[in-house]
């Protein structure tokens, strides 16, 4: 039986090159081939590899760009499993409860992305708001 093994591997350094090539790589991990990409111009990387992780590309024959199914990915996971990890010694931010409008006051920003959910079900009605803000988009 072929036993197949992935990994997505996200390394950051303020002040080492961390670029190994795929040949090297590939000897260490032992387990197949490997691609390394530098992510560039990205500056929301939790979004950037929660739509990489889930979403699936395909091209559309006419117009030759690149199109993506949204969660077409997620069936590929066990059930229940974490998608992401974090590092060792890496804290959580600190939570704080506050009003909306308070939270909005302390950002000082507009968000660069939002989406309104309705949900109605006979006796229930609720509106869910979603905004991105990212202080590097301005």
């Amino acid at each position: 039986m072929a036993r197949f093994s992935h990994l997505h591997l996200l390394l950051k350094s303020y002040s080492a090159n961390l670029y190994m090539p795929c040949q090297e790589f590939e000897q260490i991990w032992g387990l197949g081939f490997c691609r390394i990409e530098r992510l560039k111009n990205i500056d929301n990387i939790g979004a950037y590899l929660s739509a990489y992780l889930t979403n699936a590309e395909f091209s559309d024959i006419d117009s030759q760009k690149k199109k993506y199914i949204k969660g077409s990915r997620l069936w590929l996971y066990p059930k229940g499993i974490r998608i992401y990890r974090k590092s060792k010694g890496i804290k959580y931010p600190k939570r704080i409860k506050m009003p909306y409008q308070s939270a909005r006051d302390l950002i000082g920003i507009e968000p660069h992305y939002n989406k309104i959910y309705k949900i109605e079900n006979e006796n229930f009605e609720n509106i869910i708001i979603f905004e991105q803000y990212n202080k590097k988009r301005r």
